[in-house]
């Protein structure tokens, strides 16, 4: 026992008086020793850590050489480990990399195909909308197509959509924000009158530019200018009658304490008359603010219209109950008219002599002397037998003309009522069914459309040899619509919100056909309006 703590105590005085390097290199070598002890033990491999410890040490330190090669071998294990894991992660993120490529090439191939499946969307959109005989909604939506540029077989499609458009005579389109109630055009035809349950009236030039804008507190169910076009009337719903000076924008209120329902101004302006159910009010607009008579029925009066006559404006009268009534300008009654089809009357139109007089029922029409006696010539007997309906004077003398839709609603019929060579100067059957006809007001122009949105304009002849003229003829929706004095331009509306403005000549078409197809998207940019947030959303262009 001496002799071990003796030997102990010298051991620990010779490791204390040796070198820092020294004492390292042989803890290295008693750390070598218990780990390849270990290994042959319990098969405890080396670490990383174990081999970074060991290895600066290795050249220097007195281990057995089985040790060493035990520290050697350790380290090419780890080597070889450290390379496979290297390798496995390598082709770990290339296999991740390509799947990420090929994620994305077929993301961006999804957003390609479903870019060009919108993009051929919107184009039958707007082959349909042209079909359904909305050309300025065609045209937006071809417009997208060809934008986006993604689709030969769309843009091919947007393009014959621009073609179509191209070739009828649309100038531009007239929009508020609800229903269109009215349109006029000046007595010179530069500029045009609209109104709208919106409560606006507006007057707008051929350009698109406002002129003057007349505010309501409730929607306008009719507007119009009064000759020299320094005043205008309009009707509210709340029935509530106004004139207005056009450059000060002062009304005055025509029809105090009364609900009026109708309004009719006679054709050179000077007498207004205004339904208010049993009673018919009778103005001079320009006079006065004041009714200059009232007319009272026994039933609600359903029709009026101003018959020109030697003394003055004549005015009839219809109620729903199928009477009707002839009073002079005083506003006396000259005489009752016979009811031939027994129906409630809805409208009158008499004709610029005044020497006829139009009724409308839901049966047909029928046609009278202005006197009340039966007509007795050829086409008023013809007339007679077809009982159109919608019938409706022109207002030219040279020649007489009447445009009427069977009552079938199958042909468009123009009766010539001073022709002694033929009774009907034309009659025009459409796809479909007609849905609206009428005449410029000298007579020498028919625009009829069908339900099948089918519009053409025709230019009649004025003797019975001559072929009339087919000068359009194109696809809109049109409900009714006005003619500029000047048959130069044409408003029609389709029953909404917005009308449409054409152009009336084979030489403003064929100048629009010598253009580009980038000049025609330019031309239409300010003429068209933009969709708006609920279109876009609808068609899904955003």
């Amino acid at each position: 026992m001496h002799y071990e703590l003796s030997h102990d105590s010298i051991a620990r005085q010779v490791y204390q008086k040796a070198s820092t390097e020294a004492r390292a290199r042989r803890k290295v070598e008693r750390f070598i020793s218990e780990r390849f002890q270990a290994y042959q033990e319990r098969q405890a491999p080396l670490t990383q850590d174990d081999v970074d410890y060991v290895w600066p040490y290795l050249n220097v330190v007195n281990s057995k050489p089985e040790e060493l090669a035990f520290i050697q071998e350790g380290k090419r294990k780890l080597l070889r480990s450290r390379r496979v894991r290297m390798l496995v992660l390598a082709a770990t993120t290339l296999a991740f990399a390509l799947l990420a490529f090929w994620a994305i090439g077929q993301r961006n191939q999804a957003e390609t195909r479903e870019q060009q499946s919108r993009s051929m969307r919107v184009s039958l959109a707007a082959r349909y909308a042209l079909y359904e005989g909305n050309p300025a909604l065609a045209f937006r939506l071809a417009e997208q197509t060809l934008l986006w540029n993604n689709d030969a077989s769309a843009q091919s499609i947007a393009s014959d959509v621009l073609r179509e458009i191209q070739a009828n005579p649309l100038v531009r389109d007239v929009n508020h924000t609800d229903s269109i109630t009215a349109l006029q055009f000046s007595a010179d035809g530069t500029f045009f009158l609209s109104a709208a349950l919106d409560g606006e009236v507006r007057l707008s030039d051929l350009a698109g530019d406002t002129l003057h804008r007349f505010r309501h507190e409730s929607g306008v169910v009719w507007a119009a200018l009064l000759p020299g076009e320094t005043a205008l009337l309009s009707l509210t719903t709340e029935g509530a009658l106004w004139r207005w000076d056009i450059q000060s924008q002062q009304k005055t209120p025509l029809a105090r304490g009364l609900k009026i329902t109708t309004a009719r101004l006679a054709q050179d302006g000077t007498r207004l008359a205004g339904m208010a159910s049993q009673e018919v009010y009778v103005w001079e607009p320009n006079q006065g603010t004041k009714p200059l008579f009232n007319l009272t029925h026994t039933a609600p009066v359903s029709a009026v219209d101003f018959l020109p006559a030697a003394t003055g404006w004549d005015l009839v009268t219809a109620t729903a109950a199928g009477t009707a009534f002839r009073w002079n300008a005083a506003g006396e009654q000259l005489l009752a008219y016979g009811n031939q089809l027994h129906q409630p009357v809805t409208g009158i139109h008499t004709s610029p002599k005044g020497d006829k007089v139009i009724f409308q029922t839901a049966l047909g029409d029928f046609m009278l002397a202005g006197n009340g006696d039966s007509l007795m010539t050829q086409t008023p007997l013809l007339f007679r037998a077809f009982q159109p309906r919608q019938s409706a004077f022109a207002l030219s003398t040279d020649p007489e003309r009447i445009v009427s839709i069977s009552n079938d609603s199958n042909l468009v019929y123009v009766w010539n009522l001073s022709s002694p060579q033929s009774d009907i100067d034309l009659q025009w059957s459409p796809r479909g069914k007609v849905r609206y006809a009428t005449l410029s007001s000298n007579g020498k122009r028919l625009l009829a459309a069908s339900t099948d949105n089918e519009t053409v304009l025709h230019l009649l002849k004025a003797t019975f040899t001559d072929q009339n003229q087919d000068l359009f003829r194109f696809s809109n929706q049109t409900a009714w619509g006005v003619f500029a004095p000047n048959q130069a331009h044409f408003l029609s509306s389709a029953g909404g919100n917005e009308a449409l403005l054409w152009k009336l000549d084979p030489d403003y078409v064929n100048n629009k056909m010598g253009i580009t197809q980038d000049q025609l998207l330019q031309y239409y940019q300010s003429r068209i309006r933009p969709l708006n947030a609920n279109e876009r959303k609808f068609y899904l262009l955003d």
